[in-house]
C-alpha cells in the first residue's frame, strides 16, 4: 500500500518539480531570444551602415534569420539537456522525499496495526477461558454449587485482568495526542501518593530522598502512575522476601527515580524490547508465575518522553535489576 502511495507522491513531487523546471526555461528562452535578436540586430545594422564591402551573392537578411534559428536551436538543446538532467535528479530526490514524508506515517501505521492485533489478541484470551469455563458448567448436569462459585470466581478473576486491561489501553489512548496539563510538582508528594496507593509493608519497600523538596513541572497524576508502575513492576518480580529500594535524588540538573529489586532480572535478548506494548519477557523461577499483559513499562515510557525525561534499565540476570526515570528540574 505504502509502495503505491510513495510512486504516487514522487509522482507529484516531479510533476511539481518539471512544471517550475519548463516554466523557468520557457521564461530563460524567452529573454535569451530577445537578447540574441536584438544583439543580432544590431550587428547587421551596423554592418549596413558601415561602408564595409559586402559580396552581392550574402543576403543579410537570410543570414541574421539563419544566425536567429541556429541560436534558438543550441538554445532550445542546452535547455532540453538542462531539463533532462533535472528531471533525473528530481527523479530521485522526489523518490527521497516521498519516502521521507511517508515513514513516520507508514511507522506509525505499522506501529497501529501491532497494536491492534496484539490488544485483540489479549482480549480474545481471556473472553475464551470465560466462554469456555461458562459453557462447561452449563452442560454439567451433575455440576454442584461449589462448582458453579469455582466458575463464577474464575471469571471474575477474568474479568478483573479484562477490566486492567482496558484501564491500560485507555491510558495509553489518552497520551497519544501528548496534550497533558503541566503543574508543579514535588516528587515526594508524588511518591507518597504512589507509596499510599500501592499500600504495602514498609518493609517491603526501602525509600531514600533527600530533605529539599525535587520540584518539577508536568502532570501528577502521570508521575504519580509513573512511580507506582515501577515498583509495583519491583514488587512483582522481586525474589520473595527481599526488599524494593526507591531512590529520589538530584543528577546533572535532573531529577532521578531509581527503582532497583534484587531476582531474576532481565536477559540481554528481551532488554531492547522491555518497554514495548504487550511485550513480556521470558522469565523463570519465582517469576514464572506471574501475570500481566506487558503494558505496565510502555506506560511508564511513554510518561517519561512526555514529560521530556528518559528512563533506563540495568539488569544482571539473577542479581540486580534498576529502573531509572529521569526528569527534567523545575
Amino acid at each position: 500500500m505504502f509502495h503505491s502511495a510513495t510512486i504516487r507522491l514522487t509522482v507529484w513531487y516531479l510533476a511539481g518539480i518539471m512544471t517550475l523546471s519548463i516554466m523557468f526555461s520557457l521564461l530563460i528562452y524567452s529573454l535569451s531570444m530577445n537578447e540574441l535578436t536584438a544583439k543580432i540586430g544590431a550587428l547587421h545594422a551596423r554592418l549596413e551602415a558601415s561602408n564595409i564591402a559586402i559580396p552581392r551573392d550574402v543576403d543579410l537578411g537570410e543570414l541574421r534569420n539563419r544566425q536567429e534559428d541556429d541560436a534558438a536551436r543550441t538554445s532550445l538543446m542546452t535547455l532540453l539537456y538542462t531539463n533532462l538532467a533535472i528531471l533525473g535528479l528530481a527523479s530521485v530526490i522526489s523518490y527521497m522525499g516521498a519516502r521521507r514524508t511517508l515513514q513516520p506515517i507508514e511507522e506509525a501505521h505499522q506501529a497501529q496495526a501491532r497494536f491492534t492485533s496484539d490488544a485483540s489478541h489479549e482480549l480474545r484470551t481471556p473472553l475464551t477461558a470465560i466462554r469456555t469455563e461458562i459453557e462447561v458448567a452449563l452442560y454439567d448436569r451433575q455440576a454442584t454449587k461449589q462448582d458453579y462459585r469455582a466458575v463464577l470466581t474464575s471469571t471474575l478473576d477474568e474479568i478483573k485482568r479484562l477490566s486492567a486491561l482496558s484501564n491500560s489501553l485507555l491510558k495509553l489512548a489518552r497520551m497519544e495526542d501528548d496534550d497533558i496539563n503541566h503543574i508543579t510538582i514535588t516528587l515526594q508528594d508524588a511518591l507518597a501518593s504512589a507509596l499510599s496507593a500501592l499500600a504495602r509493608d514498609p518493609d517491603e519497600i526501602i525509600v531514600t530522598k533527600p530533605q529539599r523538596p525535587m520540584i518539577i513541572h508536568g502532570n501528577y497524576e502521570m508521575i504519580t502512575e509513573l512511580m507506582i508502575i515501577l515498583i509495583d513492576n519491583a514488587l512483582k518480580y522481586r525474589t520473595p522476601g527481599t526488599p524494593v529500594r526507591v531512590r529520589l535524588m538530584r543528577r546533572n540538573h535532573r531529577a532521578c527515580l531509581e527503582v532497583s529489586n534484587t531476582g531474576a532480572g532481565i536477559s540481554k535478548e528481551d532488554m531492547p524490547h522491555i518497554f514495548g506494548r504487550f511485550y513480556r519477557a521470558e522469565t523463570s523461577g519465582t517469576n514464572s508465575t506471574k501475570s500481566g499483559y506487558g503494558l505496565g513499562l510502555a506506560l511508564a515510557h511513554k510518561i517519561v518522553n512526555l514529560h521530556y525525561g528518559d528512563i533506563t534499565v540495568y539488569s544482571t540476570p539473577g542479581k540486580t535489576t534498576s529502573f531509572t526515570a529521569r526528569l527534567p528540574l523545575g
